[in-house]
């Protein structure tokens, strides 16, 4: 079993996510439970309505990917016929849980290869209190290039990849969002389901 220490982010208040406020710790034991079938719906159509303009056509799956672990995601992005004054914005988010006796080491291992290819970023952040270990990165905006986020987790067995693309948001935005739907994820469909 794992431990995760789910704490809070101003962000939270923005979108919905009262339960992040408490600036005081909350320990939650994480349990051997099913991945969700659909990720989008742990997310909730609220909030994806918040961070996405008009969106288009949710993607959600979950599958066995090879013997060693299964994967859930979700992928929503503004619809194509959404206009030009609405803002594009993309969410990626993917739960890889890894299966067998070494599940959780492998899980560390998998995580520390992510880590050791984006730390080389001049954006790498390394975020304490989410999940066991986890990292932000983003890359580098040009010109009308959308911002994009990426916060990667690990919690157990449990690694949880949030990508957040929006154009006409900052960075520091982006960077928040990512976090706080990381949190929930990692709140809702890793450890309380």
């Amino acid at each position: 079993m794992s431990t995760i220490i789910v704490t809070g982010i101003g962000v939270a208040a923005m979108f919905g996510l009262g339960w992040l406020l408490n600036p005081v710790s909350a320990t939650v034991i994480a349990a051997d439970i099913p991945l969700p079938v659909n990720l989008c719906r742990v997310v909730t159509r609220e909030l994806i309505d918040d961070l996405v303009p008009s969106p288009g056509l949710m993607a959600a799956g979950d599958k066995p990917v090879t013997a060693q672990y299964s994967s859930s995601t979700c992928h929503v992005s503004t619809a194509a016929d959404a206009g030009r004054q609405i803002p594009h914005a993309e969410l990626g988010i993917v739960v890889n849980r890894y299966r067998g006796k070494d599940a959780e080491a492998h899980a560390a291992a998998t995580l520390a290869y992510e880590r050791r290819l984006d730390d080389v970023s001049p954006a790498y952040h390394s975020l304490d209190g989410l999940g066991d270990e986890g990292y932000l990165t983003h890359g580098k905006k040009a010109g009308t290039d959308p911002v994009t986020s990426i916060v990667v987790a690990r919690a157990g067995k449990d690694i949880v990849t949030v990508r957040y693309e929006a154009i006409a948001a900052s960075q520091d935005l982006a960077d928040r969002a990512a976090v706080a739907l990381a949190q929930l994820v990692l709140y809702r469909a890793v450890v309380s389901r």
